[in-house]
C-alpha cells in the first residue's frame, strides 16, 4: 500500500514538473493570433496556353549550388535558377520583408538577366537583361514596366496555431499578346 502511494505521488509531481515545463518553454506561448505579418512578393505569371521554360540567372555571389539562389530577405530558403511554368499560373521568385521596395528594383538586385523559351527550349524567344529586351514589348527590370499589383490576405498554419499573412504581391505577366518577333 505504501508503495502505490509513493508511485501516485512520484507520478502526482511527473505530471505537475511536466506542466510547468509545457507552460514555460512552449514556443507558441509566444505567438499573438492576430498580429498579421506582412511581406512582399515578386512573381511571374504565365499567361499564354503554353507551358514555358524560365531560366534565372542571379549573380555568382547570389548562387547556392549553382542551381539554386536564395528568394527571401526573410528567412531561409531557396528556389531553383531553371523551372517550368504551366499555362495560366504563376511563380514567387523573391520574398521581401522591405514592404515599400519596387518590383524592377528587386529585380535588378536579383538577377543579372531572365531568359524565356517554350517547351522544345531549343532557343529563348524572351531575354530580359538590365539594359534591354528582346522578344518583348517591356522590360521588367525598367520603371517603366508594367506589374499587376495585389494585396492578398491568407493564413500559414502552424503548429502554434493560425498564423495570418497580408502579401503585397506584384505579378509581372508573360502574355502572347506582348511577344515580339525579332
Amino acid at each position: 500500500m505504501k508503495n502505490m502511494n509513493v508511485l501516485k505521488l512520484t507520478n502526482g509531481i511527473v505530471l505537475v514538473c511536466t506542466g510547468i515545463f509545457f507552460c514555460t518553454c512552449n514556443p507558441c506561448r509566444n505567438v499573438d493570433a492576430h498580429t498579421v505579418k506582412e511581406d512582399l512578393q515578386i512573381m511571374i505569371q504565365n499567361n499564354t496556353d503554353s507551358l514555358i521554360y524560365i531560366s534565372l540567372f542571379p549573380p555568382q555571389d547570389k548562387l547556392d549550388g549553382g542551381i539554386f539562389y536564395r528568394f527571401s530577405d526573410i528567412g531561409s530558403g531557396f528556389h531553383l535558377t531553371e523551372f517550368d511554368l504551366p499555362p495560366n499560373s504563376d511563380d514567387i521568385l523573391f520574398y521581401s520583408g522591405t514592404l515599400d521596395a519596387k518590383p524592377y528594383t528587386l529585380m535588378s538586385q536579383l538577377f543579372d538577366s531572365i531568359h524565356i523559351s517554350f517547351p522544345d527550349r531549343s532557343n529563348t524567344i524572351i531575354r530580359f537583361t538590365h539594359e534591354t529586351v528582346t522578344g518583348y514589348s517591356e522590360n521588367l527590370f525598367s520603371p517603366n514596366s508594367s506589374w499587376n499589383f495585389r494585396i492578398e490576405n491568407d493564413e500559414m498554419p502552424t503548429d502554434c496555431g493560425p498564423n495570418p499573412r497580408k502579401s503585397y504581391c506584384y505579378r509581372f505577366l508573360i502574355s502572347k499578346d506582348n511577344m515580339k518577333s525579332e
